[in-house]
This record gives structure tokens, sequence and C-alpha cells, in this order.
């Protein structure tokens, strides 16, 4: 069952006074079509206000937002976690690029010490 077909059996009532709304005469018996109909001549204006008399629209809203407020609760978990963060010597953020360049900073650093060590202790 799609969208037109569930609406207009839950609120036939309501599904043709979104049609006269905008205008338009029902003349045929087929309902979900005369919404699809609709839709494909009025676009996303006519598709919101048949969404809005949907049966299910509350249930719908409702899941929605429990989705959106775990994927936010996600990415502050992820965003706050210590092991993705990588901060310069002031405490701001750096991007790929710049973590990149620090690491390979301090590996140069590091080798360059370990070859003076190995010289000094040579000798």
């Amino acid at each position: 069952m799609n969208l037109y077909q569930r609406v207009a059996i839950a609120n036939p009532k309501e599904a043709k006074s979104v049609i006269n709304q905008f205008g338009y005469e029902i003349r045929t018996n087929n309902l979900p079509q005369a919404l699809r109909m609709l839709v494909s001549s009025e676009g996303e204006p006519a598709l919101r206000a048949i969404v809005n008399i949907h049966p299910d629209k509350d249930l719908i809203l409702e899941c929605f937002a429990e989705d959106k407020s775990s994927i936010r609760k996600d990415e502050n978990q992820s965003s706050n976690s210590n092991s993705d963060v990588f901060l310069n010597v002031v405490g701001q953020q750096l991007t790929e690029a710049q973590k990149s360049t620090q690491l390979t900073n301090t590996f140069l650093i590091a080798s360059t010490l370990i070859i003076l060590t190995a010289l000094i202790l040579k000798k």
C-alpha cells in the first residue's frame, strides 16, 4: 500500500479537501490516483499537504525524532572522544593534513636524535 492509498482509505474527506484546496475537482472514483496526479502536477506543496493528513503522521514523526536524537548523541560522543582528536600546542583541533604533517615532523626529529646519538657514541 502506498502513501496515496493509505491516505485515501483512512481519510477520504480530508484527501478530497486537499485536492479542492489546490483548485482541482475530482472526476474519478479512484482517489489514490487523483492524489498521485495532484502531486505530479503541483509538486512538493501538494505532497506536504497529503503527508499532513496521513493517519500515521504522529507515529512516523515520533520514530524519526528518536532516530535523529540517537544520531546526534552518537555524533556528540564521537566528536568528544579523545582518541580521534589531535590538538596543537594552543589547543586548536588539527585538520587531517596538519595531523599528517605533525606526525611526519615528529618522526623526522626522533630519527635525527637517534642518528646523532649513534654518531656521538661511535666516537
